[in-house]
């Protein structure tokens, strides 16, 4: 019982050094993404294709990466993607329509 409670607390010294380093790469893909994602939020207000909360979203995935909560980080990331991906392929399908429409029918 000794030998087992010993291989324990030796197996958990061993093995904390590799999960914190695991979670320390998982935290700089999560920043990576955020990133990206910034970059992408930019191009698409180019566009005049951003959502109102898209840049919500994306302060709170950033308040979360610094809690260090990585599963609300890459939910929130998700669904900026998805946001991302609706906005863009709106705005496009509505440029799409508005040569259909009459000049005198803008205004």
């Amino acid at each position: 019982m000794k030998n087992l409670l010993l291989l324990l607390c030796l197996a958990s010294i061993l093995f904390a050094p590799l999960q914190a380093l695991s979670m320390e790469s998982s935290n700089k893909e999560l920043h990576d993404q955020i990133n990206l994602l910034e970059e992408r939020i930019h191009n698409a207000a180019e566009e005049h294709a951003l959502w109102r909360d898209t840049d919500k979203l994306l302060s709170q995935a950033k308040e979360q990466l610094a809690k260090n909560n990585p599963h609300k980080t890459q939910e929130l990331i998700d669904k900026i993607e998805f946001q991302l991906k609706q906005s863009l392929e709106q705005s496009r399908n509505q440029s799409d329509i508005s040569t259909l429409v009459p000049h005198y029918l803008m205004h």
